[in-house]
């Protein structure tokens, strides 16, 4: 299920990314610089997603189809894509604060590695014939995570209130900024005179 529903978390993500990025690139535009973003390290998770979701096909076909179509696969895929998405906004903002050049291009990264080594982790581990301490803690760490992922994007909530703060802060710098540009343009206001 991680595994198989993790190009759609990523295309999640990325379109959130991007709504922010044109807000901070116009802000930035009326500030006189230029912010752009690489779309590398997108088309390589991208690859990525698309390989683990091939994975994660191939170690569900040994109970067949049938659970593509189960209401619990989707609401668990979507409450972790949730999830992930939550995490990549709160890891972008923190990193736009020092290096806003670089943030948009990388923010993506660290929760879909964390998530992917958590799927990767549960399609190699089978919980019945788990034996040895190492392989349950490391099932345990996989499940854990999960079920974190799943809480930070607890049907929605979680994620709306933190792009909404999001958009709401990218959309006042933008106004500040339009603001600050239309009175330099104007020029320098001169205080009133009195009448003699």
């Amino acid at each position: 299920m991680v595994l198989l529903s993790s190009p759609a978390w990523l295309l999640m993500g990325w379109v959130a990314l991007e709504v922010l990025f044109r807000l901070w690139r116009r802000a930035w535009a009326a500030r006189g610089e230029l912010l752009e973003v690489s779309r590398i390290p997108s088309g390589v998770m991208a690859g990525v997603a698309l390989i683990s979701a091939g994975f994660g096909a191939s170690t569900m076909t040994r109970d067949g189809w049938i659970w593509f179509i189960d209401h619990r696969f989707w609401e668990r895929s979507l409450m972790i894509g949730l999830g992930y998405v939550t995490v990549s906004l709160v890891v972008w903002r923190v990193w736009f604060r020092p290096v806003p050049k670089s943030s948009f291009s990388w923010a993506l990264v660290p929760g879909l590695a964390l998530l992917l080594l958590a799927g990767i982790s549960l399609a190699f581990s089978d919980p019945v014939a788990a034996s040895g301490s190492g392989t349950t803690n490391l099932l345990a760490a996989a499940i854990n995570l999960l079920a974190a992922a799943m809480l930070a994007g607890f049907y929605g909530l979680p994620t709306a209130a933190v792009y909404l703060v999001l958009l709401l802060e990218a959309s006042g710098a933008v106004r500040r900024a339009n603001s600050r540009r239309a009175t330099a343009a104007d020029g320098p206001i001169e205080p009133p005179t009195r009448p003699a």
